[in-house]
């Protein structure tokens, strides 16, 4: 025995008699060496715990597929059984309610949501969380050494040695509340408003030679902030099939746009186009970036709160990657936006990936409204022109295209151009040259919200 456990033992034994101090000691010698050979113990593989599930917080990062399952058991269960899975977000409000996800992930809050990292602790049927619970955090040394400690004798509490013991008071009884103090404490709603200082702004029109590319910007007045970036990329004749938008993105007061201009003989002209408003308070800006990217589809879908609503968006892509999409996300979602990449060549090098939503409060975008037109078809060679109108005095925040089917390399948007603070208008092009091609399949989607 330890001098200081002789100490506590000789203590207790003049304070209680011998056969206490036999128990007390005991208990002494039990947790003295059971937090000793914590502090000293070295790190153990065995026991490990595993993440819980949370709820309330979704997963993002590179996607590895995206299903409908009845719940979020067997949205795990997809993920165990799914060579490279690190993680699944699953939410009931989605169309394809769970994703599974691989490499990096990062943490977004989305209601509703139910997510976990992978190795995940089982999760029984119908349980929407499970929060780690106190003994799962205690250092895997003291668990080991508490559960091989023998069974001690409950002991009763050692007498006062100065004093009498006074238990404290009773808590006094809360005041009984009036309809009065009732309200005054009852938070107040927040005030609704629209956006103010709504304006686009076209930057300079740029020269891009042919086998050339650029990064045309549009720059906000001062106390402004870019809510999403537009463009026009134009050429004479067949040459605006060889146009290719490679990010379209907001970066605080500019709006960035990389194009290039694959033709080898005509040269094109590029020109950024901004949605600027005065600065929304509460505004969070989510980032995500994929470090690689393969031959498929790459899609990420950027989610906002449920007490959010998106108001813009965008990707930054890689010089040897063709954008799918990059719009509000389409389906009614009010939450998110989303952005499909893939790479132009097998060939070509890996390209990190920066995507973007921006998140604002509800009641700061008063009249918040998702619109998207029908979907059109598109046959080898042909040119649609989709426009996009908000309902009555609204403004359109933003907006873009998204592919939902036919081949992945075959769409081109050229434009996507404000036409008034209402109406954007965008070129879509299916530029496969073989007659009797398969078709392209898209829709274009837009965010709309009061302006006052």
């Amino acid at each position: 025995m330890k001098r200081a456990d002789r100490h506590v033992a000789m203590r207790a034994t003049s304070l209680a008699g011998p056969s206490l101090s036999v128990r007390v000691g005991a208990i002494v010698v039990a947790l003295g060496a059971t937090f000793s050979s914590a502090l000293h113990a070295q790190p153990s593989a065995a026991g490990t715990v595993a993440p819980p599930v949370r709820a309330d917080v979704a997963l993002s990062g590179k996607v590895l597929a995206s299903t409908n399952v009845g719940d979020s058991p067997a949205c795990q269960s997809e993920c165990k059984r799914t060579p490279g899975c690190s993680g699944y977000s699953f939410n009931r409000h989605a169309k394809a309610n769970c994703t599974l996800l691989t490499g990096k992930l990062t943490d977004l809050a989305v209601t509703g949501a139910v997510s976990c990292r992978m190795p995940c602790a089982v999760e029984a049927a119908g349980l929407t969380a499970r929060s780690p619970k106190a003994a799962m955090t205690a250092p895997l040394a003291v668990r080991q050494a508490a559960s091989a400690a023998p069974a001690l004798l409950p002991v009763a509490p050692l007498p006062m040695v100065v004093g009498t013991y006074k238990p404290p008071p009773a808590p006094a009884p809360a005041a009984a509340q009036t309809p009065a103090t009732a309200a005054a404490q009852t938070p107040a709603p927040a005030q609704r408003s629209g956006v103010t200082g709504y304006e686009v702004v076209r930057g300079a029109v740029v020269n891009v030679a042919a086998l050339a590319h650029t990064v045309a910007t549009a720059q906000c007045p001062a106390g402004k902030q870019a809510l999403s970036a537009g463009y026009r990329f134009t050429a004479s004749g067949d040459a605006a099939f060889g146009l290719e938008v490679r990010g379209a993105i907001p970066e605080g007061q500019q709006a960035r746009v990389w194009m290039r201009n694959a033709n080898m003989f005509v040269a094109a002209q590029a020109q950024a186009i901004a949605v600027c408003v005065n600065a929304i308070a509460g505004l969070r800006v989510v980032d995500s970036t994929t470090e690689s990217l393969d031959d498929r589809a790459n899609p990420s879908q950027m989610t906002c709160s449920g007490r959010e609503r998106v108001v813009g968006g965008g990707v930054m892509a890689g010089n040897e990657t063709q954008i799918q999409a990059n719009a509000p996300r389409p389906y009614g979602d009010p939450g998110g936006w989303l952005v499909t990449v893939v790479r132009a060549s097998p060939l070509a090098g890996q390209d990190p990936i920066r995507t973007r939503v921006l998140c604002a409060p509800e009641a700061a975008v008063d009249g918040w409204q998702l619109i998207e037109t029908a979907p059109v078809w598109l046959s080898s060679r042909q040119q649609r022109t989709l426009l996009q109108t908000c309902p009555g005095s609204k403004v359109l925040l933003a907006g873009g295209v998204v592919q939902r089917s036919g081949p992945l390399l075959d769409m081109v948007v050229n434009t996507l151009s404000p036409s008034t603070s209402v109406a954007w208008s965008t070129q879509v092009q299916n530029r496969n040259t073989l007659a009797g091609g398969p078709p392209v399949d898209a829709v274009f989607a837009a965010v709309c919200a009061r302006s006052q």
